[in-house]
């Protein structure tokens, strides 16, 4: 498990130096102030997980699936706010 919270952190690290760029390049065009909507793009990634983690989570709870399926379905749930901040 430890291997697939360091790509998720890898995952996040490469996404977040994107979005600063884009930020970056949002703010050069708009003359040193960029528009709120520039911040969204991590949202785009980080919107949809927890919803995403929760429906898959949800049906964990019947007892013929494996206890490593319902640890699995918590990830993307704990990840989303990491991209959407």
């Amino acid at each position: 498990m430890h291997i697939l919270s360091s790509l998720a952190d890898l995952f996040s690290l490469s996404l977040r130096l994107a979005v600063s760029y884009l930020y970056d390049r949002a703010t050069a065009q708009n003359g040193g102030i960029a528009r709120p909507e520039a911040r969204l793009y991590s949202a785009l990634v980080g919107g949809p997980l927890l919803p995403l983690g929760l429906w898959w989570f949800s049906w964990t709870q019947f007892g013929n699936v494996h206890w490593i399926v319902s640890f699995l379905a918590r990830r993307p749930k704990f990840l989303s706010p990491r991209f959407s901040c």
